[in-house]
């Protein structure tokens, strides 16, 4: 449930800043984990952080 909390706080604070918010329901669980991977290289996201965004992302579609 924590991890659930920070990936929505992480989406939030990060994602946001070049993207508009994309309903989770858009893609896939493959799909998130495709797009977080390759966003922590591009964002400079660390290792948990990935792993909290695409919890929240994969609990909310």
């Amino acid at each position: 449930m924590a991890a659930f909390a920070r990936g929505a706080k992480a989406w939030a604070d990060n994602c946001a800043r070049c993207h508009n918010m994309r309903d989770p329901k858009d893609l896939s669980d493959d799909q998130w984990k495709v797009v977080t991977t390759h966003m922590r290289l591009r964002a400079g996201l660390d290792g948990r952080e990935v792993r909290d965004i695409t919890v929240f992302l994969q609990g909310s579609n």
